[in-house]
């Protein structure tokens, strides 16, 4: 709990001092003075409003948990034992002239509690699930709060939604979210060290290995690009930011963001359809992506083999198809081999 300032701390004794006189009973001047307090700062009607609270639940509590919140006190306001000596006429006085003081402290110290738990209880997500799916699976999740998420092949992700914003985490694979919208509470996606906040309602998330990309069909959404994981969770200062719209989409290796570029809205999550997009990516990755759906049986005879780039748009399930067009495209020849195909320069 942040502690008060002194302003703050004097107005909350003022105001312990008044619950006090309130629940002994005032007077006519008495009640005329706390009306004039009153009128003096609206922060003193909040202060006695909170102490009157915290005195129902005070009332409310058990002998247990008074006892507890006593036990709290410094020694200078510990109620007096009934085995403790009686105390000598200077004692009393001094015992009467730190009992309001004590009662206020114990009064702080429930008001201290409540805002504890209330804290506490914003802390505490409403709803948590994790979601996974096999090799060649796709499914259709939607969240209590409305939004819908669609699980790619070999993809996990976890939910948290809590009172004042919603978390989720891509750990593996791609998503497409269609978010609800809630302006009081945010939508986040963590994915490795990036963090992505929507500002709009529907866009895809890849992450796979150190690649991460993000695309936009629709309304806009923030891509911050952090140090690593725990800096993005912690939400602190990012490396690097973009705002993307609707027909824009942006890449990364888990270092740096490449410039966004312009796509049709159309085309974002072409996976939905059953159909893997490569625009200048490397062999190698294209076929652990082809692996992400199923065992494709293609194999790379020579590592070099792999940094070959390519283009184009293919089936995710049909790597027979791949094969076959493979020579046409790259100064490779391809071998069948069994239920598989081998690769090789040619």
């Amino acid at each position: 709990m942040t502690a008060h300032s002194a302003p703050e701390q004097a107005i909350d004794t003022q105001a312990a001092t008044w619950l006090l006189r309130q629940l002994q009973g005032l007077s006519p001047a008495q009640h005329a003075q706390l009306q004039a307090w009153l009128a003096a700062n609206p922060a003193h009607g909040r202060a006695l409003a909170s102490l009157q609270a915290a005195d129902t639940l005070l009332t409310r509590a058990s002998p247990a948990q008074r006892d507890a919140l006593r036990a709290g006190l410094p020694p200078l306001l510990q109620p007096v034992s009934a085995h403790t000596p009686a105390p000598q006429p200077a004692q009393a006085r001094r015992s009467r002239q730190r009992a309001p003081l004590a009662a206020a402290a114990c009064l702080c110290a429930v008001i201290g509690g409540t805002l504890a738990w209330q804290q506490w209880q914003q802390q505490q997500p409403l709803y948590q699930q994790t979601f996974a799916t096999a090799r060649g699976e796709q499914r259709n999740v939607t969240l209590p709060d409305g939004s819908q998420v669609l699980l790619d092949s070999a993809s996990r992700l976890q939910v948290s939604l809590y009172r004042q914003h919603r978390d989720t985490t891509l750990l593996q694979g791609q998503a497409l979210f269609s978010v609800a919208h809630d302006r009081q509470r945010p939508f986040h996606v963590l994915a490795g060290s990036n963090r992505v906040t929507v500002l709009g309602t529907r866009f895809s998330v890849r992450q796979v290995g150190r690649s991460y990309q993000v695309a936009v069909a629709e309304g806009r959404v923030r891509v911050q690009q952090y140090r690593d994981a725990a800096q993005a969770a912690a939400d602190n200062t990012p490396l690097q930011q973009a705002i993307l719209q609707a027909g824009q989409q942006i890449a990364g290796n888990g270092q740096q963001l490449q410039p966004p570029v312009r796509m049709q809205a159309e085309a974002v999550a072409p996976w939905r359809d059953g159909r893997l997009v490569f625009d200048n990516v490397p062999l190698a990755d294209v076929i652990a992506e082809f692996n992400r759906y199923g065992d494709s049986g293609l194999t790379l005879q020579h590592p070099a083999s792999g940094q070959l780039r390519l283009t184009g748009s293919f089936p995710a399930t049909a790597p027979a198809q791949f094969a076959a067009a493979l020579p046409a495209v790259l100064p490779l020849q391809v071998t069948a081999q069994g239920r598989g195909w081998r690769i090789s320069p040619r």
